[in-house]
């Protein structure tokens, strides 16, 4: 679900619709036709963005119609969580490459609605949202992160700074979505992920049938489940 600009609508998808519903209760409203939504957003102009995966990005008016393709995106891509910036003229999303394993490994990108110009502004992470105060916050490794953003040149003007850990990712990393959100005033709310909190990080280790120990040079993180390729 997603609130529209004014809080008097909340947007949500059910049986292949995207609809909405006033907060006040009765009746939903049918907008329009969609797969189940990789992320959606109601922007200042009344219109709503939302994924459709390897489809891309599709737009509609708030009043609902036909949804129009505003983002396409190329063969093995996938297209996550967009948000008009301010101004109305370019899309911040999660792009996903080709052949990468987890959304981890994808990136945060910002597209012209009017040239069509696609540029990287983050090369690892996903959900990202732009904030009132000039930042993006994005989502790594189950940590919620923050950068300064010019939305004027559309760059990223400093490094990022975590701002929250062990932040639950929707599907684990099966999707690009992270359970969190972001107030116009500030405010953080997000699910906590008990598992990783309760685990803490953790070390591999490889140990033979003889009991021998030998450390794997990679970095202690909240590992569980490992497996062997054949």
């Amino acid at each position: 679900p997603f609130f529209s600009p004014d809080g008097q609508w909340i947007g949500f998808w059910q049986n292949g619709q995207l609809k909405k519903v006033s907060v006040t209760g009765g009746a939903a409203v049918v907008l329009c036709p969609a797969d189940n939504p990789w992320g959606a957003s109601w922007n200042a102009d009344d219109s709503i963005v939302f994924g459709q995966g390897p489809k891309g990005i599709m737009r509609v008016a708030g009043a609902g119609g036909t949804p129009e393709l505003v983002v396409k995106v190329d063969s093995g891509e996938s297209a996550h969580g967009p948000q008009m910036l301010p101004g109305g003229r370019a899309i911040l999303f999660t792009l996903r490459p080709p052949g990468t394993q987890t959304w981890d490994e994808s990136r945060i990108v910002v597209q012209s609605l009017t040239t069509g110009e696609r540029k990287e502004v983050i090369n690892t992470g996903s959900d990202a949202r732009y904030l009132p105060t000039g930042h993006l916050v994005y989502a790594l490794e189950g940590t919620v992160l923050a950068v300064p953003f010019d939305v004027d040149t559309l760059s990223v003007t400093g490094g990022p700074v975590p701002v929250l850990e062990q932040v639950a990712r929707a599907g684990g990393i099966a999707t690009g979505a992270a359970h969190f959100s972001v107030s116009a005033r500030g405010r953080l709310v997000v699910t906590e992920d008990r598992g990783a909190a309760a685990a803490g990080n953790r070390t591999l280790t490889w140990v033979d049938r003889n009991g021998r120990e030998t450390a794997i040079k990679a970095p202690a993180r909240a590992y569980r489940s490992p497996r062997l390729s054949a």
